[in-house]
């Protein structure tokens, strides 16, 4: 008993700095379970000593990842699907995360002018779910990007784009899209995702300087397992804690999380969905592999580390 007492003070009185360090940089809005996990103290209790830095887009945490100026990121299906034409030094781990909240804003007065969507000069930012959403969006009225005018825009120069008639309309996520809609909300028509037109997916993805590190992945898993199951039972603070993050009011990220599911695992609709990505960019010619073949999808995912942590939760067959 003595022996038992002496190591948990021992254990209470390790000083921080002897935390494994961790950087793990995303976009806010896709990074729910990350965030909760450093709020709820999920990581530190894995040992973890977790830096996290806010980044814009999900194409900076795959670049940030594939630099190393991050252990550890949050990306998207079309992050995934354009990084397996060219890279093999990033891992992705499995989904976090199933959203909804892409839009596509549209001056009402640009759209009533011709027909619908056509012909607009519409704001997205490509390899992203911008481009992603809106491609299925324009497919499911029976258009193609080649009907409208795209421009490749950054999400604080769309904004500002739309507001100034630059463009006619953006295809944006939040929190940007609440952010143009309540400056004028009776000048721009909406048209949101929906469950079954894109189930985008948010992905864990680990870069080559901690890929090899089955501990510290596992790590980080376990603490993503934990904040899954807290949102569960606590909702409400968890929209709080991403009200403060995002800067939304909470009746607006209860929107955003409308049709949302937050669980760590990976399946074989996951990794169909980036394979069906990555098959439209390579028949529309927009990446090309060096071979000139189709690109390995699945060589990008590892189901290992939970696997062997909750087998129930990888279904790749």
């Amino acid at each position: 008993m003595r022996l038992l007492l002496v190591a948990i003070v021992f254990l209470a009185l390790v000083p921080a700095s002897l935390a494994q360090r961790v950087r793990i940089g995303a976009p806010e809005n896709i990074a729910v379970l990350p965030l909760v996990a450093l709020e709820e103290g999920f990581f530190k209790e894995q040992g973890l000593e977790v830096e996290f830095l806010p980044l814009m887009t999900g194409k900076i945490s795959m670049d940030s990842l594939a630099n190393g100026s991050i252990d550890f990121g949050c990306i998207v299906d079309s992050n995934v699907a354009y990084i397996s034409f060219e890279r093999t030094d990033i891992k992705v781990v499995g989904a976090i995360s199933v959203r909804y909240d892409d839009q596509l804003i549209v001056n009402k007065a640009s759209a009533s002018e011709g027909k619908g969507l056509k012909g607009l000069r519409v704001g997205y930012l490509p390899a992203t779910t911008s481009q992603v959403f809106l491609e299925r969006l324009l497919d499911s009225k029976g258009l193609q990007m080649s009907d409208i005018r795209p421009i490749p825009l950054q999400p604080p120069a769309m904004r500002f784009a739309l507001a100034a008639g630059s463009v006619d309309g953006v295809s944006i996520w939040q929190p940007w899209a609440n952010q143009i809609v309540a400056a004028a909300k009776d000048r721009y028509q909406v048209f949101s995702n929906r469950i079954g037109l894109y189930d985008s997916r948010v992905f864990l993805a680990v870069g080559r300087s901690s890929a090899e590190n089955s501990i510290l992945i596992s790590k980080v898993v376990r603490a993503l397992i934990k904040a899954e199951a807290f949102l569960t039972d606590n909702r409400p603070k968890v929209i709080e804690l991403m009200s403060r993050r995002l800067g939304m009011v909470k009746s607006d990220v209860d929107l955003m999380f409308e049709g949302a599911k937050f669980r760590v695992q990976l399946t074989k609709e996951g990794v169909g969905l980036v394979s069906s990505i990555a098959s439209h960019l390579h028949k529309s010619g927009a990446k090309r592999t060096v071979s000139g073949g189709s690109p390995e999808v699945r060589r990008l995912f590892d189901g290992s580390f939970l696997k062997s942590i909750d087998s129930r939760r990888v279904a790749l067959d």
